[in-house]
């Protein structure tokens, strides 16, 4: 912890807990004060033996926050002060969980919150070592990943919870989902934990579509008009087999002089935003 700040990590949602809702999870909170040049909190854990993640893309965590920004710091060995450190952003807690995925590269090398890039070339050849990592660790500071003032961070209390960390693949959809915009169903989806493609139909009709139109890709549950059954089928197949189509949800419609050929919809797949 920095300076007078508090913090406890505890596993909620056992009989009798006041989990605020969460559900079973790991909660990571505390109050932060900025005084004795203080401002930050952390919970760690040693991995003893290391965890070898090699062949893995990255960490993927599902979470709830506050608003704030937190950080997660991995590191090889027992180098003082030296960690590899990746930063995500937190919605305010609204009452729903929020996959979060950082990479690999996503993570740099840091010390005392701050980046190593000025202290000489040895710091540009730091790279993380993913089949030794020995601890892993959460924290909440009033520095950014990349030690300039974070423009989340406020004194105060804080919560975060986990639900679950995971190191993930770059992989196609294991599920795909054909959805009518139901919210319970596609919410019990995405909390399998599992790769998932969600694709909502507008109003699906029988035959080909007309010359010179295509499908259209959008977000935001606003799409309207209509799609044929041919091509609903012909963007599942797609998604199929395109990791970028994972831990997404959108709505298909036809579009006038639009190409869809399975690279074109594939690049349409790259382009959406991830769900939350």
């Amino acid at each position: 912890m920095g300076g007078t700040s508090t913090s406890t990590l505890r596993a909620v949602g056992g009989d009798g807990d006041d989990d605020g809702g969460r559900g079973p999870c790991a909660l990571f909170s505390g109050t932060l004060r900025t005084a004795n040049r203080g401002g930050f909190a952390q919970a760690r854990a040693r991995l003893d033996p290391p965890l070898n993640l090699n062949g893995y893309d990255g960490l993927a965590l599902a979470v709830r926050g506050d608003g704030r920004d937190y950080k997660v710091n991995l590191k090889n060995g027992d180098v003082p002060e030296v960690t590899f450190q990746a930063q995500f952003r937190t919605a305010p807690d609204d009452g729903r969980w929020h996959r979060v995925s950082l990479p690999w590269a996503a993570f740099l090398p840091v010390r005392r919150g701050r980046l190593l890039h000025g202290d000489g070339a040895e710091a540009y050849g730091r790279s993380l070592d993913t089949t030794a990592l020995s601890s892993v660790a959460v924290l909440c500071s009033k520095l950014s990943a990349g030690g300039l003032a974070s423009p989340t961070f406020r004194a105060g209390p804080f919560a975060l919870a986990v639900r679950a960390v995971t190191a993930y693949r770059d992989a196609p959809p294991v599920l795909l989902v054909a959805s009518a915009a139901a919210a319970a169903g596609e919410a019990a989806v995405r909390g399998t934990g599992v790769p998932y493609a969600i694709v909502r139909a507008t109003a699906l009709v029988e035959g080909e579509s007309p010359p010179r139109r295509e499908v259209a890709m959008e977000q935001g549950d606003t799409a309207v008009g209509r799609l044929t059954r041919a091509d609903m089928a012909r963007v599942l197949v797609a998604a199929a087999g395109c990791p970028a189509a994972a831990w997404k949800t959108w709505e298909v419609r036809e579009r006038v002089d639009r190409g869809g050929d399975a690279a074109q919809l594939a690049a349409a797949m790259r382009a959406l935003q991830p769900d939350e």
